[in-house]
Parts: C-alpha cells; structure tokens; sequence
C-alpha cells in the first residue's frame, strides 16, 4: 500500500521521504537532552534535507519538516516559470 503525505496544497508519495530521527546535541534545560525529538526529513528525488527541532514531538516536527519541503518544492517551480 502507498502512503500519501498531505501538505497544504497537495499530496506527495511516502515514499518519496527519508524520515529519521536526528540526535541533537544542545545545552538545555531538563528535557531537551532526554527527548530525542528532532527529525531529519530528506525529499528523495531532489534531495533537499530539513532538520527541524521546534517542538517536542516528532510527529509535529515532521509535519513541519514536510511543509518546509513542500514549500522549498513550491518555490522552486515558481523561479523556473
């Protein structure tokens, strides 16, 4: 079965997406060493990487990972137009 990720205007192949965690080293309080919420999101075919750790779920920083790469897509079929 093919997943579907659901971006703000589209939808783009799962499998498309290199979902990792991504381990971040950081000076912080409490819970910022113990979380490993920090996600590295790579778009396959262009190979466009984002690491995003906003938040303190991962869920949350992949959506947003997805949506900067959607965004970064976006913009770049924009400029070759």
């Amino acid at each position: 079965m093919v997943g579907w990720v659901c971006t703000t205007l589209n939808y783009m192949n799962e499998s498309d997406f290199l979902i990792e965690p991504h381990p971040l080293v950081r000076a912080g309080g409490q819970h910022v060493t113990t979380t490993s919420s920090s996600i590295q999101v790579t778009h396959i075919p262009t190979q466009l990487t984002v690491i995003c750790s906003h938040e303190r779920s991962q869920v949350k920083n992949k959506n947003f990972a997805v949506e900067m790469i959607n965004n970064a897509l976006k913009k770049l079929k924009y400029d070759s137009h």
